[in-house]
C-alpha cells in the first residue's frame, strides 16, 4: 500500500500504535507517512481510525473520505468506520449511504459496534 519502502515503514508502525490504542505515536507516524506519499489512501484509512478512537468525529470522516477520493474501490471497512462516525455525528443520511455501500461491497450486514468510551 505505498511506493516507498519509508512510508511503508511509517504506515505499518502506524498501524501497529492504532491496533494497540496508542494514538499518539500512531499520529505521529500516520502524519509520516503522509508528508512522504500524500496520496496514500492506507496512511488515511487509519489516521481516521485515530480520530475515531479519540473520539474525533468530524476528522475521522475527513480522513475516510479523501481515502475513498484516492481509491473509491479500496478495503470495504472504511465504509463501516463511516458509519459508526456518522451515527456519533447524529447523522442519519450519512449512517445510510455508509451502511448501504458496506453492505453492497461485502455483502454482509454491518457489524453492531460501540462508540469509544468517553475520556
Amino acid at each position: 500500500p505505498a511506493n516507498s519502502v519509508e512510508a511503508y515503514r511509517h504506515i505499518t508502525l502506524g498501524r501497529c500504535a492504532v491496533q494497540a490504542g496508542n494514538t499518539e505515536t500512531a499520529r505521529r507516524h500516520l502524519t509520516e507517512a503522509l508528508r512522504l506519499e500524500p496520496r496514500s489512501w492506507w496512511a488515511r484509512y487509519f489516521l481516521g481510525a485515530v480520530e475515531f478512537h479519540e473520539r474525533r468525529f468530524n476528522e475521522a470522516v475527513q480522513h475516510c473520505r479523501v481515502a475513498i477520493d484516492i481509491d473509491p474501490s479500496m478495503y470495504a471497512g472504511i465504509y463501516a468506520n463511516l458509519a459508526y462516525c456518522y451515527v456519533a455525528l447524529n447523522d442519519n443520511s450519512g449512517v445510510e449511504w455508509a451502511k448501504n455501500e458496506f453492505e453492497r461491497r461485502t455483502g454482509k450486514p454491518l457489524p453492531l459496534r460501540a462508540l469509544p468510551c468517553p475520556r
